[in-house]
């Protein structure tokens, strides 16, 4: 699988608080996707080629030099997708 990363961030040393914007996307070199259906039935479709963009927009708090925190919603972009909607917090330090 190969990946692309795109990200913005609007940041300044004398604002705690910035805004993130990410574009990402990568492409299946190779392999298969599970597919559940009604039932316990479970099938592998090829996924070679499939390419998933997801969009991700939030807020980031810069609490010190080293440490901040991370809130977000992303959004999946492409008929393949891992995930349709998702919210993410994230803790960071940096050392």
């Amino acid at each position: 699988m190969g990946a692309v990363t795109a990200a913005c961030a609007e940041e300044s040393r004398h604002r705690n608080v910035s805004t993130v914007t990410e574009l990402v996307g990568w492409t299946v070199l190779d392999g298969g996707s599970a597919i559940t259906t009604s039932g316990p039935v479970t099938r592998v479709v090829d996924a070679d080629g499939d390419t998933i963009v997801n969009a991700k927009v939030g807020l980031r708090w810069r609490f010190s030099a080293d440490t901040d925190l991370y809130g977000g919603y992303g959004r999946g972009l492409t008929g393949d997708t891992h995930y349709s909607d998702m919210l993410r917090l994230e803790l960071r330090r940096s050392w």
